[in-house]
């Protein structure tokens, strides 16, 4: 809103006259050759100009003060110029996106792994130590540690090129029991993933340089001496479908608790609460099943909002 003041005319008569009243008394200073006529003139136009001022100041007020002003607020998405296009990923299938601290974006493809800094674009495949697999995941542990989970198991970016951590021995032929569903970083360190179908699936922990898989006691008795240096843990049988402990879909809240979907064929699976101990022993905080109102479809998806609540999301 806008204020103005409007000074009375009279006012300003009265003003401009007391400035008349002054010149005439020092016009015997003026050295002018007509004084008088010469000071009354412009205190007269002076006069005039002040009344022709004001007057402007009303007419402008009552101009601008009937429009106030409603800014437009815009969706930023909605604005083109803040997307951009890039002709590297054109045609190249990406499925996960990740960002390490250093600001690097990660791009997981249908074939390989591209890392864009800003500036450059590097690529890495098969001759980076990836297999031509779809890398369906990706997932960053404190800032710029970089995992990929592919339909062939789980790597690790190290030294400028790909490690494969697991399985540390791969069978071609057995390729499609080790797809990697879900990774998530855990906040003290280290990654849980959800690895492999059937007899091979089970919950994968990677933290403080030791891996350890968990799953039904039929396979770890299966898996036992295939993979050296891998510990192999047990889950409680009610956690299981009869032989088989399989995840689809795995969540760590603030409170450091992690979430998992589970399924068994096209049966309705559960959700599992639980904690891993210092000891990498899995810990159960609780089953949800139908029986509590749960309805699970073909996938599941967490979140967690700021009051702390769990929600779950499936189709």
């Amino acid at each position: 809103m806008n204020f103005f003041i409007l000074f009375p005319f009279q006012k300003i008569n009265f003003t401009v006259n007391n400035i008349i009243t002054t010149v005439k008394r020092n016009i015997r200073n003026c050295n002018c050759p007509f004084p008088y006529v010469c000071c009354v003139s412009i205190a007269r136009r002076m006069k005039w100009a002040l009344f022709a001022f004001f007057h402007l100041g009303l007419v402008c007020s009552n101009v601008y003060s009937q429009h106030p002003y409603n800014p437009v607020l815009v969706d930023p998405l909605t604005e083109s110029w803040r997307w951009k296009s890039y002709p590297e990923l054109v045609g190249k299938g990406v499925r996960s996106i990740v960002e390490t601290k250093d600001g690097s974006i990660w791009f997981g493809l249908d074939k390989g792994i591209i890392r864009y800094d800003g500036i450059n674009w590097h690529t890495f495949n098969n001759k980076d130590g990836l297999a031509d697999n779809p890398i369906n995941l990706l997932c960053v542990e404190r800032g710029n540690i970089v995992y990929a989970g592919s339909d062939s198991g789980l790597y690790q970016f190290v030294a400028n090129g790909w490690t494969k951590i697991f399985p540390s021995v791969f069978q071609s032929s057995q390729s499609k029991f080790y797809k990697v569903y879900s990774i998530k970083a855990l906040p003290g360190g280290g990654i849980v993933a959800s690895v492999g179908t059937d007899m091979f699936g089970g919950l994968l922990l990677i933290r403080n340089h030791r891996s350890t898989f968990f799953s039904s006691q039929k396979s770890i008795d299966l898996l036992k001496g295939r993979y050296p240096g891998l510990n192999l843990r047990t889950v409680p049988e009610n956690v299981t479908f009869g032989d088989k402990f399989n995840i689809e879909e795995l969540f760590v809240d603030k409170q450091e608790r992690i979430w998992a979907s589970t399924r068994n064929g096209f049966s309705n699976g559960y959700i599992l609460n639980f904690n891993i101990s210092d000891r990498d022993s899995l810990i159960v905080l609780k089953t949800f099943t139908d029986k509590d109102g749960l309805k699970q479809g073909k996938q599941t998806f967490f979140g967690q909002t700021r009051d702390g609540s769990i929600w779950t999301v499936n189709y």
